[in-house]
C-alpha cells in the first residue's frame, strides 16, 4: 500500500483505542484518502456518514483551501492520516468513523508480482527463473510461446512429464516446424509426450500457466521469448504472477481460446497423444486489466483446420493503449521495439500538441528512419488516401507498417533509438525489445505487444495493466529500467568517442558494430552520415548483402 510507511509512523502516536475494532488489514487506506480529497464528499455527506458536525466543516474547509472552493488550486489533498488527524476538530473519534468506512483491506499484494529485466547473465535470468517455475508444477502447465529454443527449460518440461504433469504448448516454432521435424524443438516436445500445436495467425505470445486450479497457481508473461538471446542480449521483461487470480484467469481463458481452435502439430517420429483437450467455453467480460487481440478476430472451421478471421473495425489493444494515453497527467514513457500504430501515433501526436505531458519514447534502432524515406512514405500514404472511397480504405493507407518516429521526432517529442550498428542483422543485434508503457509513473501496461497495425490484426499478443496502488513494486522496477535504458552509453560518451575514432584520420579501422547507445534521430543521422563519409564501401553489395560478416570498416588509403 503507497502509504503504509505514513500509517505505520501513526500507529506510534495515536491512542490504541483508535484501532480497537479495526486494524491495518482491516480497511483500506486509499480509499478512505480517496473519499476525503473528492469534492463529492460534503460537509452533508460526511455528517450522514456519522462525522460530527464539526469535524466535517474544518475537514471540508481545509481541503477546499484558502478561497473556500473546491477544485481550485489552493485546494489541500490529504495522503495519509496523519494529516487529517492534523486537523482541529479531527480526532480518534471521527478517524474511527472514517476507517469504519471502509471495512476491507485495499486489493494490495506488494509481492504478487516479481519482474526480472534482460539482458542479464544466464543463471539470474528469466530463462533460470522458468526452470524454477517448471519445477514447482504438480498438475498442469500451458505455455503459448512465439520462439522456444531454451534446452534447460525442455529438460524441465520432459521431467515435469514425468512426475505427471499435463502440458499443452501453443507454439510459433510448430507452423514451420511442421514442414520440417526432424530435430526440431516442437518434435522435440512432443517426444518428451508434450501436446504441440499452431494456430493460423503469429503467435507472438510469450506466457505460461503453472498449476492454474491451484492457489499456488503461476502466471509468467512479458516480452522475452525463451531464449538465450532474450536473456542475455537484448532488452526485454518477464513478469511473475502469484496470486492474481485476476490475470491468472483471463490469461487461462486465452489460452482455451487459441487452444480450442489451433490445430496439431504432425510429426511422423512422435508418438505424443493429446493428454488434454478441453472443451473452449468463452468466459466474458474479460478482466478489466488485460487485453488478448484474439478479440480482433472471429473463429471458425475451414477445411484447412480451425480459424481465425480479421474482423474488420477491431482494434483492441490499440484502443486501450489510446486511452490512457488520453488520460495521461504528467508523463508517458514508452519503451518498445517497434512504433508502427497510427492509433498510437496519433494519440502520442495529440497529447504533445496539448503541452503539458512529458514524453519520452525509446526505440530500436530497425524503427529509424531517413528524412527521404519518411517522405517516400508519406507519398505512399497520400496516394492510397486519394484512391480511397471508404472509411476502411482510409484506415488500410494508415495500416500498412509505416515508421512513425520520425514524425514523432519532427513534433518535438523526445524520442531516442537504442543503436549498435549501421546496418541491423538479427546475427549481432542487442535490440530493444521491450513493449512497455508508464503512465504518470502510476501505471504500467506491458506484454507482448508490439505497437503495430501488424500486431493488432494478424497476431495473438497480450497487455496486462498494472496500477501502482496494487504493486507498487513492480512500477517501481520498470521506471527504475527506463530510467536505465534512456541513458544507454551516455555514462562512458559512447556516441562522442565513436565519432572521434571515425573522424580520426590516423586511425585506419572503425567499427560499423558497436555498443549499444541511446541517441536522437539528429545523432543517428550524423553518425551515419560520418560513417558513410569514411567507409565508401559501406553501401556496397557485399556490405548489404552480407552484413554478418562485417563489424568494422576500413577506411580507403
Amino acid at each position: 500500500m503507497r502509504n503504509k510507511r505514513q500509517w505505520m509512523k501513526k500507529i506510534t502516536f495515536i491512542a490504541p483505542m483508535l484501532f480497537s475494532p479495526l486494524s491495518f488489514a482491516d480497511y483500506c487506506l486509499e480509499d478512505l484518502l480517496a473519499f476525503t480529497n473528492s469534492p463529492q464528499t460534503s460537509v452533508e455527506v460526511l455528517k450522514e456518514s456519522g462525522i460530527y458536525s464539526t469535524a466535517a466543516h474544518s475537514i471540508v474547509r481545509t481541503r477546499n483551501g484558502v478561497d473556500g472552493q473546491a477544485e481550485t488550486e489552493d485546494d489541500k489533498h490529504f495522503v495519509s492520516l496523519e494529516e487529517l488527524d492534523d486537523i482541529k476538530y479531527v480526532g480518534p473519534t471521527t478517524l474511527n468513523v472514517l476507517t469504519s468506512l471502509f471495512p476491507h483491506a485495499c486489493e494490495t499484494a506488494n509481492d504478487n508480482i516479481e519482474v526480472i529485466f534482460s539482458p542479464a547473465p544466464y543463471d539470474t535470468s528469466h530463462l533460470t527463473k522458468v526452470v524454477e517455475s517448471i519445477n514447482q508444477a504438480t498438475v498442469s502447465i500451458d505455455i503459448a510461446m512465439y520462439s522456444f529454443r531454451d534446452n534447460r527449460i525442455l529438460a524441465a518440461l520432459a521431467d515435469a512429464v514425468q512426475r505427471g504433469v499435463l502440458i499443452r504448448v501453443i507454439s510459433n516454432n510448430a507452423l514451420k516446424d511442421r514442414k520440417s521435424p526432424s530435430g526440431t524443438i516442437s518434435e522435440k516436445l512432443e517426444q518428451a509426450l508434450i501436446d504441440v500445436r499452431y494456430v493460423n495467425k503469429i503467435m507472438h505470445h510469450k506466457f505460461a500457466i503453472i498449476d492454474s486450479s491451484l492457489d499456488s497457481a503461476q502466471l509468467i508473461s512479458g516480452s522475452a521469448n525463451w531464449s538465450y538471446s532474450a536473456a542475455t542480449r537484448y532488452d526485454e521483461n518477464t513478469v511473475f504472477v502469484k496470486n492474481n487470480a485476476e490475470f491468472i484467469s483471463a490469461f487461462q481463458d486465452e489460452f482455451n481460446l487459441l487452444w480450442h481452435h489451433s490445430r496439431d502439430f504432425t510429426c511422423d517420429t512422435c508418438t505424443v497423444q493429446s493428454i488434454i483437450d478441453t472443451q473452449y467455453q468463452k468466459s466474458e467480460p474479460h478482466s478489466l486489466n488485460t487485453r488478448f487481440t484474439s478479440n480482433n478476430f472471429k473463429t471458425s472451421t475451414t477445411r484447412y483446420g480451425e480459424t481465425f478471421s480479421k474482423v474488420s473495425g477491431r482494434n483492441t489493444v490499440s484502443d486501450t493503449m489510446v486511452e490512457y494515453i488520453n488520460n495521461a497527467e504528467s508523463s508517458i514513457k514508452i519503451a518498445s521495439g517497434h512504433l508502427r500504430s497510427w492509433p498510437i501515433t496519433q494519440a502520442l501526436l495529440n497529447k504533445q500538441a496539448e503541452g503539458n505531458v512529458d514524453i519520452e519514447v525509446y526505440l530500436d534502432i530497425q524503427e529509424y528512419i531517413s528524412l527521404y524515406t519518411h517522405e517516400q512514405e508519406q507519398a505512399e500514404r497520400q496516394a492510397c488516401l486519394d484512391e480511397a472511397s471508404t472509411p476502411s480504405q482510409e484506415q488500410a493507407c494508415y495500416d500498412k507498417g509505416s515508421h512513425y518516429s520520425y514524425m514523432l521526432s519532427e513534433q518535438g517529442i523526445d524520442v531516442r533509438f537504442k543503436s549498435y550498428s549501421y546496418r541491423w542483422h538479427y546475427s549481432y543485434a542487442k535490440q530493444m525489445h521491450h513493449k512497455y508503457t508508464l503512465i504518470d509513473d502510476d501505471t504500467l501496461i506491458t506484454g507482448s505487444y508490439n505497437f503495430s497495425d501488424n500486431a493488432e490484426h494478424n497476431s495473438m499478443e497480450n497487455i496486462m495493466i498494472i496500477e501502482r496502488n496494487k504493486n507498487p513494486n513492480a512500477i517501481e522496477g520498470f521506471i527504475s529500467n527506463f530510467e536505465s535504458i534512456w541513458q544507454t552509453g551516455h555514462d562512458d560518451n559512447r556516441y562522442e568517442q565513436l565519432l572521434e575514432q571515425i573522424n580520426d584520420d590516423a586511425v585506419r579501422s572503425f567499427p560499423i558494430v558497436f555498443d549499444p547507445m541511446a541517441i536522437t534521430w539528429e545523432q543517428v543521422t550524423h553518425l551515419k552520415a560520418r560513417i558513410q563519409a569514411n567507409c565508401p564501401a559501406i553501401n556496397s553489395a557485399e556490405y548489404r548483402e552480407n552484413p554478418e560478416n562485417h563489424y568494422v570498416c576500413e577506411k580507403p588509403h
